[in-house]
Order: structure tokens, then C-alpha cells, then sequence
């Protein structure tokens, strides 16, 4: 829970480039002309590179016809451009790019100056596809990397899945990089390069040239939208400063530090707003990112309360500040920050959950009610146990206002006893006719959830947005196409890009479901290889025992894990730097509905000869992951050549060069 919560607030700085400190691109005057970046004062642009074996100009690199301290020659192998370079006079020069003059002024600050003059360009609200093209340079990239062995990945939130969609391109020897990125509207992205992240807005059908120094982490846009790009490199990006939990709080406490981050909120707006004096032409994209941003992490904070509450449940008045505060802009892009997609998602689940807790639950208190009015029969004896279950409540109510964890568990022990928890209350509680009792006269989850979005979201753009996510999630959840209860609700989605968003969807998971999966069999294995086996231990070695002397990667995933889903889609880099190598990679499903595994499996393609699945019985898979202490999804090992296991955590996909030099070691001995 701790790290659920901590992750959430750690990728909010990533989404903002910060989560490895100020992203600013360090380009200090070294007094030579082919170590200098050029800037346009007028317009504020960044217009040319010169470097010792290429330059940067119109958005793409250049190579030298010809060369000198007056004069350079660009040329792409078609056409040559002629740059004539005049004397350097309080770091301004004059050139003569074509037939045209300019002065341009020498970048010697860490990151591009304030633009000139202000822009009140709004983003565009239009949702639709498209595919952003990212053309990249890397100076000062080290030696060790010049052979075309690290990659550049771009992250997208997507806002359906509440999670990131990765694109991989490999950096040539050169430092340079084409990566292209499919999109749904306007989105927030992080280019990640090794340790560090250049933070972006990518609009679909748009390309964007980009130059990353290896030395300082920074980096600088140039050509199309390159103005907000570069106004997020800079040093004085706004975050919000709400805290992340650690421990179990009482109602006091998570009421006393959700006031405390609505003042940091309020602080965070003021520290906006002392941004915007200090800069007066700042962008007002650049605005609007830092407020919804920001308000939408804030939300998310709040949100996640109830995971950390005694209560299980958000304080009343933080609820109410959610309300206020947690609204979708129909004035901004819906997919715009991953933030927003993850409050959304959080804020139907939190709210549905209420009003099926309403109807599907049934306390002690309301079971005796109904004995005592007549309404319900039972014998003394289950009459007895409800009045024991009744005590146990309000016991528990006290002890789980102890923040204490010690004293909470003992407490917790002593009622449990005291109250025969064990061996009358939960048998009594999971018995058919009791069930029965409580599930009676509620409505279907699907009503609900429907009903929580109908009083959410009074907008009908918000609305159909809204209302096409929780389809989709839907689909994502089950990995089949809409239940027959749900194509009522189609019709309430009008925009035509997503009703074509939703249509593909279904129209995959329908020929899935069509499908024989004959592709995957033989990488599915039977649980018969395992049959009577209870030992963990016994299990592992028998599994492993066909790959004795290869290299083997084992996951630990799920069909309902998101961030096994997402660490997937990061497997084709994984099986191409590891080509070199006698591969398995075998995948153990916890949990996951066969139907939902098997497609699973085809639509990543995690399936061909070096590929081994099993779905074992959840007593065998609970005895292997309790051997190898598995305490997390996804978790990896890897199983070396002598048949010795490493655990490799869960961040194998996070740093794929990393898990190949671990690899490469251990083939030495």
C-alpha cells in the first residue's frame, strides 16, 4: 500500500520531469564556434547547432560539404544550404542562412530564455488518432554507447488502462534516434534515455526534433511545437507538494493531513501565480498544464486516503473537496495527463463502491432489526452469533481508531477471541442462506457504476468521455468484448473517435474470442508435468528440469496485474537484447481465468519456442510463489546456466541493459 501510494506520487514527478531532478539543458560557452547553439531573440526560437561533425538546423542534422570559421556548407546528400557566419560581436552573431540575414544570439544559460513575447494559444480539445514522430540527437554520448547499444522509450499515459504505453527506438552510433508514437488526442509523454526523463506534449500527426545532452540531462526543441516543450525543460516547473502516507491513520489524523495538502494546493496555486509574474510571456499551455496537473495529483492523493484509512473509508470534508475540486475541463484534453486518467478511474471505483457496500452488505445491527420486526427468522442460536458479530463491530470500530499498529494487532486478537470470530461469526457469514440475505434486492454492479457516472459528470463532452472510458475498462478488465447488459449505454457515446475507439476494441476481442489459439499451444504447458506435487521447491525443479544448462527467465504475472500488462509490452526489446543468448522465458499465471490468459498471451505474443506457460492449480502456485517469496506482481528471476536462481525484483523491463550485463556476467562462470 506504501509503495502504491508513494509510486503514484513519484510518477506525477516523472510526468513532470522531475522525478531526477531539474531537466535544463547545459549549454555553457566554450568560445568555439563548432560547440555553439543559436537562438533567434525576436522569436525566441532555437535555430541552429554547430558541432564539430554535423549541425542542427530545420528541425533535422546536417553533414558538411565544406567547413571553416566563415562560412559552412550543410548538406543531407540532396540539398545543400549555405550558411555564411559573421564576426561574434557581445555573443550575437550575424548569418546569412540561404539569401537571408539574421542575428542570432549564442545559448549560454542551462536552459532557453524566456520566450519574448507571450502565447495564448490554447490546446486543442478534439479527440482523435495519429502518430507524433520524435527525431532525436544526443551530444556528448559516451564512447561505451557508440556502438548502438542503448535505446530511447517513450512513455504515454493511457488513459483507458490508467497506465503507460511504451515505444522503444534504438540510438544509432551517432547518438541519433527516430521514434514514432501512436496517440489518442493530445498527450503528456516522458522520453526516457538511461536515468533521466525529458518531459513532452505530443499532439498527433506532429514532429518534433529534439537534441538531449548526455553530460548535463538537458535537452532542447527546435522547429514545431517546440515552444511548450521547451518551456518544460526549465527550472521552474510547479509541483504540488502533497504528502505521501506511510502508515495507518485514524479519521483525526487523515482529516487533520488532508487540510494539511489542501494548503500546500493553495500554495502550489500561489507558487503558479508568482511563476507567471516572474515570467509575464510564460505560455498559456504551459498554465493550464501546471493547474490540471497539479489539481488532478492532488485528487489522486486524496483518493488514495482510503487505502490507508482505519475507517476504510475518506473523511467527509475531504470528500467534499474532491467534489469541488476533481472535475474533468471540457476546455482541456481529456487525455492529456495521466494524472486525470488515474483520478478518474480511482474516483468511479471509490464512489460505485459506497453504494454497492449500501445494498450488497448487510450488517449485524440490520440483521437483528429484522428479527426483532418479524421480517426475518432465524433460530436462537444464529440469533446468538449475529448479537456476538454485533459486539465484534463496535470493538473493532475502537481499536481501528489506534494508530498504534501494535496495539491495534493485539486489540484486534483479543476481540477475535472474545468474540469467537474465527469459529462462529465467518462461518456464519459465508453461509448460502445468510449471502442470500445480504445480496437481496440489489441492483447489478453495472447499474451502479452507471448510475455514479450519470451524477459525476453533468457535461456532455465529460460524460461521453467518461462514460467511453469505464466501457472500455470494462473490456480491458474481463479481456472480452461488452456484456450484453452494457450495449444499452452505446448509445450514449456520440463523438465519432471514440465510438471507433470502443468499436475497435470489441472488434478485437471478438475475433480473440473466435480464435483457436492453435498459434500458442505449444508454448502452453500441462499441469500434468506438476501432478501430485505440493512442495514449492519440488515444483520449480521439476519445470525447470527440460532447460537444465540454458539461461531461464521466469515472471511472476497476472491477467488482472496492470503492471504485469505493462511490463508485456516491453518484452520485444527484452527478447531482442537477448538474442545472443539460449533463451526460455517461463511465465507463471496467478489467478487468471483461462480464457483470459490464453489471449492474453496471443495479443502480446508471448508465445514461440523458447516460451513456456503454465497455469497451475492455486494451491501448487501458491506453494511456488511462498518458495521463492514472491510478495508482488509482476516479480522476475532469472535461472543461470548452473541452475542457481537470482531474484531480480520487478523492474527487469525498467532497465532491460542492466538485466543484460547481470546476464553476461553470470555466463562467464
Amino acid at each position: 500500500m506504501k509503495t502504491t501510494i508513494i509510486t503514484i506520487f513519484l510518477m506525477f514527478f516523472a510526468i513532470l520531469g522531475l522525478a531526477q531532478g531539474d531537466i535544463s539543458f547545459q549549454v555553457r560557452s566554450s568560445g568555439e564556434l563548432f560547440n555553439s547553439s543559436w537562438r533567434n531573440e525576436q522569436t525566441g526560437d532555437w535555430v541552429l547547432s554547430l558541432f564539430d561533425d554535423c549541425a542542427a538546423y530545420d528541425s533535422k542534422l546536417w553533414k558538411y560539404a565544406d567547413k571553416s570559421d566563415k562560412k559552412v556548407i550543410l548538406t543531407d546528400g540532396t540539398n545543400n544550404i549555405i550558411i555564411s557566419i559573421g564576426k561574434k560581436n557581445a555573443r550575437k552573431r550575424e548569418f546569412t542562412i540561404g539569401d537571408k540575414k539574421i542575428m542570432l544570439s549564442e545559448i549560454t544559460t542551462n536552459t532557453l530564455p524566456d520566450y519574448p513575447t507571450a502565447d495564448s494559444t490554447a490546446f486543442n480539445t478534439k479527440l482523435w488518432t495519429g502518430e507524433a514522430t520524435i527525431t532525436g540527437f544526443i551530444s556528448n554520448l559516451p564512447e561505451m554507447f557508440q556502438s548502438g547499444r542503448i535505446n530511447v522509450k517513450c512513455c504515454v499515459s493511457n488513459y483507458i488502462k490508467a497506465m503507460h504505453d511504451q515505444f522503444n527506438a534504438r540510438v544509432g552510433k551517432k547518438g541519433r534516434f527516430t521514434l514514432k508514437v501512436p496517440l489518442f488526442g493530445i498527450n503528456e509523454v516522458h522520453l526516457h534515455i538511461q536515468d533521466y526523463y525529458v518531459p513532452m506534449v505530443l499532439e498527433p500527426g506532429k514532429k518534433y526534433f529534439v537534441m538531449c545532452d548526455w553530460r548535463s540531462g538537458g535537452a532542447m526543441f527546435m522547429g514545431e511545437d517546440a515552444r511548450l516543450q521547451n518551456e518544460l525543460q526549465g527550472k521552474w516547473n510547479v509541483i504540488s507538494e502533497a504528502h505521501s502516507h506511510e502508515h495507518m491513520l485514524n479519521d483525526s489524523s487523515l482529516a487533520k493531513r488532508s487540510r494539511e495538502n489542501e494548503v500546500k494546493y493553495q500554495n502550489m496555486l500561489s507558487k503558479l501565480q508568482q511563476v507567471v509574474v516572474e515570467h509575464p510571456t510564460i505560455s498559456k499551455r504551459y498554465r493550464d498544464l501546471m493547474r490540471v496537473a497539479n489539481r488532478y495529483a492532488v485528487c489522486n492523493m486524496m483518493m488514495n486516503i482510503d487505502c490507508i484509512s482505519l475507517s476504510g473509508n475518506i473523511p467527509d470534508e475531504t470528500d467534499k473537496w474532491i467534489s469541488k475540486n476533481g472535475y474533468l475541463d471540457p476546455k482541456m484534453p481529456f487525455a492529456l495527463t495521466e494524472a486525470m486518467g488515474l483520478y478518474l478511474n480511482m474516483r468511479l471505483s471509490y464512489e460505485a463502491r459506497k453504494i454497492f457496500n449500501k445494498y450488497y452488505y448487510l450488517g449485524p445491527d440490520q440483521l437483528l432489526e429484522r428479527v426483532q420486526n418479524g421480517k426475518l427468522k432465524l433460530d436462537n442460536d444464529d440469533v446468538e452469533t449475529i448479537k456476538l458479530w454485533l459486539g465484534y463491530e463496535k470493538e473493532e470500530k475502537v481499536f481501528r481508531q489506534n494508530e498504534n499498529k501494535d496495539e491495534r494487532v493485539f486489540l484486534q486478537e483479543r476481540a477475535r477471541d472474545k468474540y469467537h470470530l474465527n469459529n462462529k461469526i465467518i462461518p456464519f457469514t459465508r453461509r448460502p442462506d445468510i449471502k442470500a440475505i445480504t445480496n437481496n434486492d440489489a441492483p447489478e454492479r453495472t447499474v451502479m457504476e452507471k448510475a455514479v457516472l450519470d451524477s459525476l459528470f453533468g457535461d456532455k463532452r465529460v460524460y461521453q468521455f467518461a462514460l467511453s472510458t469505464w466501457l472500455m475498462r470494462s473490456m480491458n478488465s474481463r479481456m472480452d468484448g461488452l456484456p450484453k447488459e452494457m450495449y444499452q449505454y452505446l448509445d450514449d457515446v456520440k463523438d465519432t473517435a471514440l465510438i471507433n475507439r470502443i468499436s475497435e476494441r470489441m472488434e478485437l476481442y471478438a475475433k480473440m474470442k473466435n480464435e483457436e489459439y492453435s498459434e500458442i499451444q505449444p508454448s502452453l504447458r500441462s499441469v500434468s508435468d506438476v501432478e501430485g506435487l505440493t512442495d514449492g521447491k519440488a515444483i520449480l525443479e521439476k519445470i525447470l528440469e527440460p532447460f537444465k544448462g540454458k539461461f531461464v527467465h521466469i515472471d511472476f504475472w497476472g491477467t488482472w496485474c496492470g503492471g504485469c500488462i505493462q511490463q508485456l509490452q516491453g518484452l520485444p526489446r527484452l527478447k531482442s537484447e537477448l538474442k545472443d543468448y539460449d533463451m526460455v522465458y517461463l511465465y507463471f499465471a496467478n489467478n487468471s481465468n483461462e480464457m483470459s490468459w490464453k489471449q492474453m498471451i496471443s495479443q502480446f505474443d508471448l508465445y514461440g519456442g523458447n516460451c513456456v506457460h503454465y497455469n497451475l492449480p492455486k494451491a501448487q502456485e501458491k506453494a511456488l510463489e511462498k518458495y521463492l517469496n514472491v510478495q508482488s506482481f509482476p516479480t522476475y528471476f532469472l535461472v543461470d546456466k548452473h541452475g542457481n536462481v537470482h531474484n531480480m525484483g520487478n523492474a527487469v523491463m525498467a532497465d532491460v541493459l542492466a538485466y543484460k550485463r547481470t546476464i553476461e556476467e553470470l555466463n562467464k562462470e
